[in-house]
């Protein structure tokens, strides 16, 4: 299984670049996207009404390039989430996130028990079709999945910015903190 370097390089402190793809999901894309300078392509499934199937045929073309696919998802529901991890995705974007709890709830979509609630399935997508040790896999997707989580309503009596900066004033927690707890929140 691939790992996910704009994790590890979010983890280390380093920036990383991507872009976010709408309506122009050509099967072109992610090639595209990684001769600009790219190192991930999230995919919007809330706003743009793209499907799974869109979206596992940009993570297939994603595999071996070097490029990072990932999905915001429709609704922090199981069923949106988990799904689009098992087609590839390596990290979701969640909207409309108003709470630590919901932001656990979450995260415990994108786990296997006993951290999480997320069904195991292995040599399809998520896991580059490959042989090997379930116990490694599981490892491996804890160890890469990159969780996002967008402050879209109201916390603590303030109203918060859509898709603003990343503000560890506002949060009080590092972004090393946060991924180490598995959400990087986004204002």
């Amino acid at each position: 299984m691939r790992s996910n370097p704009i994790k590890s390089k979010l983890l280390s402190g380093q920036p990383v670049f991507g872009t976010f793809g709408w309506e122009f999901l050509v099967p072109g894309l992610p090639q595209i996207v990684k001769a600009a300078g790219a190192e991930f392509l999230l995919m919007d499934m809330e706003h743009s009404g793209t499907g799974y199937e869109a979206i596992k045929t940009q993570c297939e073309m994603a595999r071996g390039i070097g490029i990072v696919p990932m999905a915001r998802v429709a609704a922090n529901q199981y069923q949106y989430i988990s799904r689009a991890l098992d087609i590839g995705c390596m990290g979701i974007m969640a909207p409309m996130v108003g709470s630590a709890e919901e932001a656990e709830f979450i995260v415990s979509c994108t786990r296997y028990p006993p951290q999480g609630r997320r069904g195991a399935a292995f040599g399809f997508a998520h896991d580059d079709y490959e042989g090997g040790s379930v116990a490694d896999k599981i490892r491996i997707a804890h160890e890469r999945t990159l969780v996002t989580a967008q402050k879209e309503k109201r916390l603590h009596g303030e109203v918060l910015v859509r898709e603003g900066l990343l503000s560890e004033q506002l949060l009080g927690v590092s972004l090393r903190e946060q991924l180490a707890r598995h959400v990087l929140w986004l204002f």
